[in-house]
């Protein structure tokens, strides 16, 4: 039983909330991003978490960073 508490206090331990600075530098870093293939890569890792929310038009997709979730950022 010791055991199983071990394990969810590791893995409360292990998740980290992001703070808005950290996401603003994400940000950062993805909009240097030149090739369209990374794009892709990036939009397909977010994508697979579905509480994630992004929005699409004309102009290409937004995303909402304070939405990500952190295991995405991780």
């Amino acid at each position: 039983m010791s055991d199983v508490l071990n394990k969810d206090n590791d893995k409360s331990k292990a998740i980290k909330s992001y703070s808005y600075t950290e996401r603003k530098k994400l940000s950062a870093k993805l909009m240097n991003v030149k090739s369209k293939d990374d794009y892709m890569k990036i939009f397909k890792l977010i994508n697979q978490d579905p509480n994630n929310k992004f929005t699409e038009n004309s102009n290409g997709i937004w995303l909402d960073f304070k939405s990500l979730s952190d295991e995405t950022i991780q």
